[in-house]
């Protein structure tokens, strides 16, 4: 938590200097050098954190060359949930692409409403990506209890208290958060409430998404848990060719939810029972 509170201050003081002291095209130059000075200073925060040696944890390149297995288990549990920032990155760039013909503006609002929305979902990824870790602990345990109650409440409490509690604060407030962004661009403003709008609309479901692949990930199911996230947004990618833009989020949340929901539920029946009892 210090390392990451540490890069972010860092870039978030170094960033309004960039933008107040540079012109044209050094502004960007000055935004990447902030953003990589920011990661470093994270970066070397923990490496002088384990090199002091007060950390359970320690860095050895032994460990990989014992030949037992560690990286590819460590590639198999995190592989999947590096994937969702990248495919999301995808999909940005699809979004866009799909609206710069429209102009300028157009543009512009699109950029807005889509940073404005992935600071919802990823409230709702991350919390999505934090059960993971009790859900292994319950099932390496055999606390099927434990774990049911886990689920429950994660499920409830992602979707209700996050997905469809701060997509009604972005509905109620689309105006004013954009309002922020884009004070002089009125046509630019319409266009970017109403992009919003329909982005949020994604993070109702998505944040339970995430609560069900991740308990299928903790379970063991590596391998269908990465088809599952690849799916997704390979149906979105998909839906945002063939419909549009407006309605493929919330269409292909929908799909996986359900394909989600019946897979976890027959991984339960056949492995869960007897690994978590």
């Amino acid at each position: 938590m210090m390392g990451l509170f540490l890069g972010n201050l860092l870039h978030a003081v170094l960033a309004p200097a960039v933008i107040s002291f540079l012109e044209g095209e050094y502004i960007i130059v000055g935004m990447a050098a902030a953003t990589v000075i920011g990661n470093a200073a994270s970066a070397g925060y923990y490496i002088c954190y384990f090199l002091r040696g007060k950390s359970k944890l320690s860095i050895s390149l032994k460990i990989p060359a014992r030949g037992d297995g560690v990286c590819g288990r460590v590639l198999a549990s995190g592989l999947p949930a590096a994937l969702d920032p990248l495919l999301l990155g995808v999909l940005q760039l699809l979004i866009i692409h799909q609206t710069s013909a429209y102009g300028s503006a157009m543009s512009a609002a699109t950029c807005i409403a889509m940073n404005v929305a992935v600071i919802v979902g990823m409230t709702g990824m991350g919390a999505g990506h934090g059960i993971q870790l009790p859900l292994c602990h319950c099932t390496r345990t055999k606390s099927g209890k434990r774990f049911k109650d886990v689920f429950r409440f994660s499920a409830i409490f992602i979707t209700l208290a996050l997905g469809v509690s701060l997509t009604a604060l972005c509905f109620l407030f689309a105006g004013s958060i954009v309002h922020v962004f884009l004070p002089d661009m009125y046509d630019a403003m319409s266009h970017a409430v109403y992009i919003l709008k329909i982005l949020c609309l994604m993070n109702i479901l998505s944040g339970l998404f995430y609560v069900l692949v991740n308990s299928i990930q903790a379970m063991g199911a590596m391998a269908a848990s990465l088809i599952i996230r690849i799916g997704r947004w390979g149906m979105i990618c998909l839906l945002i060719f063939s419909t549009g833009f407006t309605m493929a989020p919330i269409g292909g949340d929908i799909i996986f939810v359900l394909l989600s929901s019946a897979l976890l539920y027959k991984i339960y029946r056949k492995s869960c029972r007897e690994k978590v009892g």
